[in-house]
């Protein structure tokens, strides 16, 4: 009788055990890592609070509806472009795709900086002032700051593989939608006198009847920053200035 108590209470455990690993429904093997779920096409971000305020409680669904959802539709898809980003740096370093992620980011840093945009235009669609600024502390320079911070880290990246080129293009990107942000300012400055230094160094390497199409690598450089410090010699438009010339010049 003993013996047949023990083993009821052992068949009664590993029951429990096998219902309970099947409650939980795991998606991968024990011992295997888990499969990163794919994006959801309409993926949408969480709505975010910022000093308390929350917009989904305090605005009318309509007018949540009109000015806030746009917002989340454009962080939504910048973030699903960033889980993509993820997913090819998790690969060997060997298989990654770099033009890829890098096109992964950038279109991130354009989602986000919609994002910003529609901030910046829906907010007109609520009366209350303290609610607008509660669009503008929440969406519209968050989402502003998140674009810059992917320029200037792109930025970075091409200087540490001395590609100035692309360098002076990210830091102008980021110093158009933020003119003020100062390490676009102070790193532009420094390869505009590297630019110089390039282009003296250069001077005559050219050979005669070369063409435009056989510019040299410094020439280019020192056009960038010559372009950058012509643009910005007397610039003092807004960050609400760069929709207009974005959009004439880029499609997000």
């Amino acid at each position: 009788m003993t013996r047949l108590f023990g083993l009821f209470v052992t068949v009664t455990l590993l029951a429990a055990l096998v219902s309970a690993a099947a409650a939980e429904e795991l998606p991968w093997k024990p011992g295997q890592p888990q499969e990163p779920a794919a994006p959801d096409q309409n993926q949408e971000a969480t709505p975010q609070k910022e000093g308390g305020v929350d917009l989904k409680e305090a605005l009318s669904p309509e007018v949540y509806q009109r000015a806030i959802q746009p917002i989340l539709v454009q962080i939504g898809q910048a973030e699903k472009v960033l889980a993509l980003y993820d997913k090819e740096m998790a690969k060997e370093e060997k298989a990654r795709n770099e033009k890829r992620a890098i096109g992964y980011r950038l279109s991130a840093a354009r989602f986000y900086l919609a994002a910003s945009q529609q901030a910046r235009q829906k907010k007109n669609l609520i009366k209350e002032a303290d609610l607008q600024a509660a669009v503008t502390a929440q969406y519209e320079v968050p989402m502003r700051d998140k674009a810059v911070g992917i320029y200037l880290t792109l930025a970075q990246e091409a200087m540490d593989k001395n590609d100035l080129k692309a360098a002076i293009e990210y830091y102008q990107q980021a110093l158009k939608i933020d003119p003020e942000n100062a390490v676009a300012k102070e790193e532009l400055t420094k390869l505009a006198e590297l630019a110089k230094q390039h282009a003296a160094q250069g001077a005559g390497g050219q050979t005669a009847g070369s063409g435009a199409k056989d510019e040299t690598a410094q020439e280019s450089i020192r056009r960038s920053a010559q372009d950058y410090q012509e643009k910005h010699q007397y610039d003092d438009h807004k960050p609400s200035d760069y929709q207009e010339r974005s959009d004439r010049s880029k499609k997000y």
